[in-house]
């Protein structure tokens, strides 16, 4: 199981890949792995941004990410207890 920090970051890296940034240093990264032996890595947000800037984004994603785990644990536990009480 992913850690929140690990979730928060994929969902970072997924919003940064819908941006133009992300589009053009990939087609870069991606001319000069066919020439290189050594392979470039694909282009990180985390490289994007100031550290302390990088941080603060990883928290408040992390908080809406565990927000919203919350909110659905808690619909799952008020649909198991309705299927309870049905039964």
């Amino acid at each position: 199981m992913k850690t929140l920090y690990q979730r928060a970051q994929e969902v970072a890296q997924e919003h940064y890949r819908k941006t133009r940034d992300y589009a053009f240093k990939s087609l870069s990264v991606s001319f000069r792995n066919v020439v290189l032996t050594n392979k470039l890595p694909e282009p990180s947000y985390e490289d994007t941004r100031p550290q302390s800037f990088y941080r603060e984004e990883m928290i408040a994603l992390m908080n809406l990410l565990h927000d919203e785990e919350i909110k659905n644990l808690k619909a799952q536990y008020e649909k198991e207890v309705q299927d309870d009480t049905e039964v």
